[in-house]
C-alpha cells in the first residue's frame, strides 16, 4: 500500500481496520504482524513491560523503551522513554488500532489516568490508547535541575537539550511504533502543545498515521515567537479585564500584594522569593476554564489577619480636668465602636478597615497599633503550587524554542523584549511598576495585569531551582542556527484526514495563526468556537472528541 502522502518513498504498510477507511473489508494482519501487543521480532529486547495494574474499567501497563539521545549518532548515548498502555477492560487481547496521545508543554508528561471518563472514555470505546511521557518528562529519562548538573558547562548543556525538541519527540513515536505496532498506522491525539508534535509528525512520517486530532494546539508554522507573543499578550489584556469584571474587588487586593511584594520580596516555603512579578505569572491560568477562581480564592487570603481578641473590660471614663482659667475648653472625648469612651492617649495609628494593608480592631477595647504586614503560609504554598517551572525546567529553557525554525529570528527572550521595549501599548499595560510609581495615594489609576504563557530571562533569579540554568537558558535564547521544524511542502500535499478544534478566543495558541496552518493542510478541516477555553479537552474531552472524530470520518458537517 502506498502511503499517503507524497513525501518520502513508497513502502508497504500492513493495516488493521480502521474506522477511517470505509474500503477496507475490515480484514487485518492478526496478532502474528500486527497487533497493539506483539513484538517485533528484529526489535525485540529494545523495550521492557512493567507493571500492570488496574482501575475501574481499565486495564494500565506501563512500558519503557530504549531510544537514542541523538538519532544521528545510534551509537551514542541513549535514554528511556515510557509509555502507558491503557485498555478497557476485558479487551486486554483485543485486536483494536491504536491512538497515541500526545500531551502539551513542552515539558509536561502523559496525564495520569484516574477514572474511566471525558476524552480517555471516548478513545477507549475504540482504541488501545498510548500515553507517552515524552523525552525529559514523567517516567521517562527527567531533565531536571539536578540531572543537569551533571554536565560541567553550559554548552554542554545546551548540547544536550538539542535533542528534546519536536523532531526528536517524533523520532520517538515512530521508533516505538514499529516496536509495538510492526508499523502499523495510528492515530494521534494532541493536546496544545500535542498538536505541534502533530504537525512535526505530519511532516516528518505521515504514512505513520491513520489520522490526526488536535485541541488548542495548530501552531503557528512560520511565525517567529515575537510575531506569536504580540498576538497572545493581546488575549492576556482581553482575560484580565475579565477578570477584573468578574471580581472587580481583586483590583485593589492586586494592587495591595504587588505593592508589598515590590517593597518586600518574600521568602517562599519551598525556597526562593515571591517577588512582584514572579506572583503575576499566575495569569499564565487566566487561559483555563477554572483559571480565574484559582487566583481569585488565593489572592482573597493573602494577607495574615490577626487573631480574635477576647472582648478586655471596659474602659472607665476620664475624670474631668481640673478648671483653669487660662486653659482653653478640653477637646470632646474619643468614642470606641462600642460606645466607650476612649482616653485621649490611646489616639494611635489606626488601620484602613477597606484594605488588607490595615485592618482596624473592631473588637471592643483600645485599638491596636498597626502591626507589620504578612503574606499568609496558605497564600505562599497557594503560589508555589501554581507554579510548576522548577518542576518541569523544561517549558521555562524550551518554550520560545518551540516557535524557532530555519528563516525564523533567535527567540532572544520576545515575550520580555514585547512588554519591555515593543508597541508602547503593552509597555503600559504591562508596566506595574509605572503604575505602582504613578500612583494616587492608595488609588491606582489602572489595574495591574497578570501575565500569561510567557518566559522571561528573570525566572532564572527568581525561581531558587532555574537560577543554575541562568546560562543555559540565555544559550538557547540566543541560539540562530535552528534546524526545520516543519515541511511546508509535505504539508501542502499531505491527505492524512485531520481534525482539529481551535478555541476562538484562546490565550496561549492564538487562532488567526491556526487558521493559517489550517489552510495549508488540505484535509484539515477545523471546528472553530469559543464555547471552550485552552481546557476544553480537559473540561468536556468527551463531547469534543465524539464531534472531531465524526468531523474527521466524514459524519459531520464542520465546517458546513
Amino acid at each position: 500500500m502506498q502511503p499517503r502522502c507524497t513525501s518520502g518513498s513508497p513502502r508497504h504498510v500492513p493495516r488493521r481496520h480502521s474506522p477511517y477507511d470505509r474500503s477496507n473489508s475490515g480484514a487485518h494482519s492478526g496478532h502474528s504482524t500486527g497487533s497493539a501487543g506483539s513484538v517485533n521480532r528484529q526489535t525485540q529486547g529494545q523495550y521492557r513491560r512493567g507493571e500492570t495494574s488496574y482501575l475501574p474499567g481499565m486495564t494500565l501497563t506501563d512500558l519503557w523503551f530504549d531510544c537514542p539521545l541523538d538519532y544521528n549518532n545510534p551509537k551514542g548515548e541513549w535514554i528511556k522513554v515510557f509509555v502507558r498502555e491503557v485498555v478497557s477492560t476485558g479487551r486486554e487481547r483485543s485486536n483494536q488500532p491504536a491512538l497515541l496521545y500526545l500531551e502539551g508543554g513542552p515539558g509536561f508528561p502523559a496525564p495520569r489516568p484516574v477514572s474511566k471518563s471525558g476524552w480517555l472514555h471516548r478513545s477507549l470505546e475504540e482504541y488501545r490508547v498510548y500515553l507517552l511521557d515524552e523525552r525529559g518528562t514523567g517516567n521517562s529519562t527527567p531533565v531536571t535541575h539536578e540531572t543537569l548538573s551533571h554536565f560541567p558547562s553550559p554548552q554542554q548543556q545546551a548540547a544536550y537539550l538539542m535533542h528534546f525538541r519536536a523532531d526528536s519527540i517524533i523520532r520517538d513515536c515512530e521508533r516505538i511504533r514499529s516496536i509495538l505496532l510492526n508499523q502499523e498506522r495510528w492515530t494521534v491525539l494532541g493536546q496544545s502543545y500535542g498538536g505541534f508534535l502533530i504537525m512535526r509528525y505530519l511532516s516528518e512520517a505521515p504514512h505513520a498515521l491513520e489520522a490526526a486530532i488536535i485541541t488548542g494546539g495548530l501552531p503557528p508554522l512560520q511565525r517567529s515567537a515575537e510575531e506569536v507573543y504580540r498576538a497572545t499578550f493581546r488575549r492576556v489584556m482581553e482575560r484580565n479585564r475579565r477578570f477584573y469584571e468578574r471580581y472587580p474587588g481583586d483590583v485593589k487586593r492586586v494592587q495591595d500584594i504587588v505593592r508589598h511584594l515590590h517593597y518586600n520580596p518574600t521568602p517562599l516555603p519551598s525556597g526562593g522569593l515571591l517577588t512582584a512579578r514572579r506572583f503575576l505569572q499566575l495569569g499564565m491560568g487566566f487561559g483555563m476554564a477554572s483559571g480565574f477562581e484559582y487566583t481569585h480564592y488565593l489572592i482573597e487570603q493573602a494577607f495574615l489577619t490577626p487573631p480574635v481578641l477576647p472582648t478586655p473590660a471596659p474602659v472607665p471614663p476620664p475624670a474631668a480636668p481640673a478648671p483653669s482659667a487660662s486653659s482653653s475648653s478640653p477637646p470632646p472625648p474619643s468614642f470606641h465602636p462600642s460606645g466607650e469612651a476612649m482616653p485621649q492617649q490611646a489616639s494611635l495609628t489606626l488601620m484602613d478597615v477597606e484594605s488588607p494593608t490595615g485592618m482596624r480592631d473592631m473588637s471592643t477595647g483600645p485599638m491596636r497599633p498597626v502591626e507589620p504586614l504578612q503574606l499568609s503560609y496558605q497564600f505562599l504554598r497557594g503560589v508555589e503550587s501554581g507554579q510548576s517551572f522548577e518542576l518541569n525546567p523544561l517549558y521555562a529553557l524550551l518554550h520560545e524554542s518551540i516557535y524557532c525554525t530555519s528563516g525564523v529570528p533567535p527567540s532572544m527572550w520576545a515575550a520580555e523584549r514585547v512588554i519591555r521595549g515593543g508597541d508602547p501599548m503593552f509597555v503600559r499595560a504591562f508596566d506595574y511598576e509605572g503604575k505602582l510609581h504613578y500612583s494616587d495615594g492608595d488609588i491606582m489609576k489602572e489595574p495591574i495585569l497578570f501575565t500569561g504563557e510567557m518566559v522571561f530571562s528573570w525566572m532564572f533569579e527568581d525561581y531558587e531551582k532555574l537560577r543554575p540554568l541562568r546560562d543555559v537558558a540565555n544559550l538557547i535564547a540566543n541560539k540562530d542556527d535552528w534546524p526545520p521544524l516543519y515541511s511546508i511542502d509535505s504539508l501542502k500535499r499531505c491527505d492524512v484526514p485531520c481534525a482539529a478544534a481551535v478555541y476562538y478566543e484562546d490565550m496561549y495558541v492564538e487562532s488567526r495563526f491556526s487558521e493559517e496552518t489550517a489552510n495549508v493542510l488540505p484535509s484539515c478541516k477545523i471546528w472553530l468556537t469559543n464555547e471552550y477555553q485552552h481546557s476544553g479537552l480537559r473540561d468536556d474531552g468527551y463531547t469534543i472528541l465524539n464531534k472531531l472524530f465524526w468531523m474527521v470520518r466524514g459524519g459531520v458537517a464542520i465546517p458546513s
